[in-house]
């Protein structure tokens, strides 16, 4: 009804010689008015510039100021928008809430919340819509403290007992800032509940993995006659998946069947095939599958990812190609899949041709993921020299990039070139992280490169402005332990009382004294046990 009517009006209006010609129409201000409202719903920025010209010329600014804020902002002139406001002193709320919104929108979050506190200081109360506006304002940008301060206020306006949707933001703030309790506490107080906010209060509890409260929360849904929607399911579904929860998972495929939703909704059948794949249940898993009426790669992919992280690799492998007989093309996460697999099974073969279609389709030249994982299904297969040819030829390389090529060439004994791995990032300005520390020493370790190993523990220090920790530690008591130097093994024991010993330091060095045939170490290696507090019996 409003746009046949804006439209009309609309068509009413035209520009001539720089004047403004109203047809049939003797209301000015509410032909403005209207017209304003069509430019800001059709987001006509040079119609809504002309008009407000027209305005001005008119005399009719004072009356129109609201409508050109609304205006403005709606068409993205936030700039426009926001200097309106304050110019004509807009005492009106619609107003400052679209500013606010259009702010949202930008992702411009600190701002719409400068906005909101503005109009405050101007003596305007929010509404419902303008303290949503500000709740997600909070939502965005993980500010709790202020979601706390405006949820303080909502309360005392009494507006939650009538306006659902405002509850429902409010529940959503705190969930996506991880205040779980606080949230649950507002839903509990909520007079109205509705499926929105259980969906997202089970949604803060599903990415937390907090498998028990969100049954809870979906029980309590059901009990209360609320109806699960599209994106409910897929929550449940993923805790089914997480905590393996079979049964519960059947029983939440039966309610989606029975609400004949399975087949519009392709997140929805996804969320059902990974369910069933983490579970374990892969002929359930390939049923549902095979009878999507849509055939996609989402649904394929959580089967194959289901596969791989159930250790089943040469099932993922066939179930690719099955996938490319249904005339399917593998995406960047098929072959994050494939390539572990491949990495698994050693199967470096496989792992060429799917190199080879990775190259094919374009998407080596801007994924650094798949890049990476190339590089460790490469290093993983024992083909590093060819791990090494993919990194060079990589646009971008980051720390992760490095530590797979370390990581390789740390396991098959090559500690030299694991070591000049690490000056050439030094050259490239990349700092080593936790598991490059780990990769170098186990390198050293194996090969008993201890005096490499030492010189890197030091370097942490001086050159990396990092302290080492145990597990560093750890390797190289093994690499002392390894080479027979058992006395610097058990003082390197004395020198790092400071941290939290766990059972594999001694046992290393028990260890080494077995090689060794080192009795008198070895026995006060035990002696020393008895005082770990991960010791045991």
């Amino acid at each position: 009804m409003f746009d046949s009517t804006a439209s009309n009006l609309c068509s009413s209006v035209r520009i001539r010689d720089g004047d403004l010609r109203i047809q049939s129409l003797e209301d000015e201000y509410t032909t403005f008015l209207a017209s304003l409202r069509a430019c800001a719903k059709r987001k006509d920025l040079s119609w809504g510039n002309q008009l407000h010209i027209k305005v001005i010329k008119r005399g009719l600014l004072g009356k129109c100021s609201n409508a050109l804020v609304t205006m403005y902002a709606k068409c993205g002139q936030l700039g426009i928008a926001y200097q309106m406001l304050h110019i004509n002193n807009c005492m009106d709320v619609f107003a400052w809430t679209d500013v606010i919104t259009a702010f949202n929108q930008k992702q411009l979050s600190h701002d719409a919340l400068t906005c909101y506190e503005q109009m405050q200081h101007r003596g305007i109360d929010p509404d419902g819509t303008a303290f949503a506006c500000a709740m997600n304002a909070c939502c965005n940008i993980r500010a709790v403290d202020k979601g706390e301060k405006i949820y303080s206020k909502i309360y005392q306006s009494g507006l939650l007992a009538c306006d659902i949707v405002l509850g429902t933001s409010v529940v959503d703030m705190f969930v996506k800032c991880g205040a779980l309790k606080k949230a649950q506490q507002v839903h509990e107080d909520l007079p109205q509940r509705n499926v929105v906010s259980w969906t997202s209060l089970m949604t803060g509890y599903a990415q937390r993995k907090y498998a028990v409260q969100t049954f809870k929360c979906f029980q309590q849904m059901l009990l209360e006659g609320l109806s699960p929607n599209a994106m409910t399911f897929v929550c449940i579904l993923k805790v089914c998946g997480i905590s393996e929860s079979l049964s519960k998972g059947e029983d939440v495929h039966n309610m989606i069947v029975q609400q004949e939703l399975l087949n519009k909704d392709i997140v929805l059948s996804t969320a059902i095939v990974d369910m069933y794949s983490k579970c374990g249940a892969f002929a359930k898993a390939y049923k549902v599958l095979r009878q999507l009426p849509v055939k996609n790669i989402p649904s394929w992919n959580a089967l194959i990812s289901g596969y791989v992280q159930q250790g089943l690799e040469k099932q993922a492998l066939s179930s690719l190609e099955l996938m490319q007989l249904e005339g399917l093309c593998p995406n960047e996460v098929t072959f994050l899949c494939i390539l572990k697999a491949c990495g698994n099974l050693g199967a470096v073969k496989q792992g060429e041709y799917v190199h080879d279609e990775i190259v094919r389709q374009g998407f080596l030249s801007n994924n650094i993921l798949l890049g990476n994982a190339l590089v460790h299904m490469y290093s993983k297969c024992g083909a590093l020299e060819k791990a090494q040819q993919v990194l060079m030829e990589l646009c971008v390389r980051d720390i992760a990039s490095w530590n797979s090529l370390i990581l390789g060439y740390a396991k098959n004994g090559q500690a030299g070139k694991a070591l000049s791995c690490l000056e050439q990032m030094g050259g490239i300005g990349l700092s080593l992280d936790d598991v490059t520390s780990l990769c170098i020493l186990k390198a050293c370790s194996t090969t008993g490169m201890i005096k490499n190993a030492g010189r890197h523990i030091l370097n942490l220090k001086t050159k990396h402005d990092a302290m080492p920790n145990a597990k560093h530690f750890t390797c190289i008591m093994d690499a002392l332990g390894r080479a027979g130097y058992l006395d610097s093994a058990s003082k390197c024991i004395l020198d790092i009382q400071d941290f939290k010993f766990s059972e594999v330091l001694y046992a290393s060095l028990l260890s080494a004294c077995a090689k060794w045939g080192e009795m008198d170490i070895g026995w006060w290696a035990c002696e020393f046990g008895n005082f770990l507090p991960y010791r045991k019996g």
